[in-house]
């Protein structure tokens, strides 16, 4: 609403609404914005579900939280689709639907010994798991290899280091 000042709470909640198209499921934004609907009060923008849910529940969500949509709609600002809560609480979301671009795109994570952080070679992995096959601790592998034992316990059941024999 550019070049409105200081429009009451009540005008600003029916400009809002009347942009908004309800549907039986998601209701759309119809108003500014490309991926995210955005509208602008006092000078600042901001993103509608934001808006959405902060006008549905009467509840300020604080600098840092965010609004995500179990509906994973950007322009949907159906209250009973958004949700408020961390970027952890995001991300949870994002991995419980399969969404999250690890599980999408797991090619371009590196692994073994392309990652940057890895401790252990494809010829240590192998190492461990024939040590272990004949009795030898995780804990006692890792201290030896200078790792926790839960990378060595996650190498040897194949959770990570997949792609070696």
């Amino acid at each position: 609403m550019k070049g409105r000042k200081n429009v009451p709470d009540d005008e600003f909640a029916r400009y809002f609404w009347s942009r908004v198209v309800r549907t039986v499921g998601c209701w759309l934004w119809l108003g500014a914005g490309s991926r995210y609907g955005t509208i602008s009060r006092h000078g600042k923008t901001r993103l509608v579900h934001r808006v959405a849910y902060e006008l549905a529940t009467g509840i300020n969500v604080p600098t840092g939280a965010i609004v995500g949509h179990h509906c994973d709609r950007p322009l949907c600002v159906n209250p009973d689709h958004l949700f408020s809560g961390s970027q952890a609480d995001n991300i949870r979301d994002c991995v419980r639907k399969g969404r999250h671009f690890i599980q999408i795109h797991p090619e371009c994570v590196p692994s073994g010994e392309e990652n940057g952080r890895h401790k252990l070679t494809a010829s240590d992995v192998r190492q461990i798991r024939v040590r272990h096959a004949h009795g030898e601790s995780y804990r006692g592998l890792a201290r030896e290899y200078g790792v926790g034992h839960t990378s060595v316990r996650c190498a040897v059941l194949r959770q990570t280091w997949r792609n070696i024999a």
